[in-house]
């Protein structure tokens, strides 16, 4: 009797281990992350993450950056804009229109065909390179700078 309740307490165990896991992955995909590789860049707000990518800031802890976008035909693209610029695609891409021809700034630089782990290789080959992704799908050695939870999962 008392290996059967073993059993059955492992087999519980085991289960509850899986479901938590499981949960932490669903958790993961609707979280959207801004992040690099670079350890010297510090944590930043939701303002200043919104200055970062419409072009407003030159220099992040001192130090230049290089951002990356994701494909215009992303999802992850259209959740970012939504949720930390308030702007659709459109709205951002008239945006830039009008700061290139003002000579005012130039926008990220966009990345065809984006999938998580093509941003995450450019980021490698890029030492102060920032990029944004889900949280599920960004490297080990990622610095998240912000991270906000979206209203729906990708």
């Amino acid at each position: 009797m008392k290996i059967l309740n073993m059993s059955i307490f492992i087999i519980l165990c085991y289960l509850a281990c899986m479901l938590s896991a499981s949960a932490n992955n669903n958790a993961e995909s609707n979280i959207l992350i801004i992040y690099s590789v670079n350890k010297d860049f510090k944590p930043i707000s939701k303002s200043k993450a919104k200055m970062l990518f419409k072009g407003k800031v030159k220099r992040l802890n001192n130090e230049k950056f290089t951002l990356a976008d994701w494909d215009e035909s992303s999802t992850i693209r259209q959740a970012f804009y939504k949720a930390v610029l308030g702007k659709t695609i459109s709205e951002m891409n008239g945006y830039w229109a009008s700061r290139v021809f003002s000579g005012k700034g130039k926008p990220p630089t966009e990345i065809k065909n984006s999938t998580s782990e093509i941003v995450n290789n450019w980021l490698e080959k890029t030492p102060n390179g920032i990029a944004y992704s889900l949280l599920a799908n960004a490297p080990d050695n990622a610095n998240i700078l912000f991270s906000i939870k979206l209203d729906e999962k990708l």
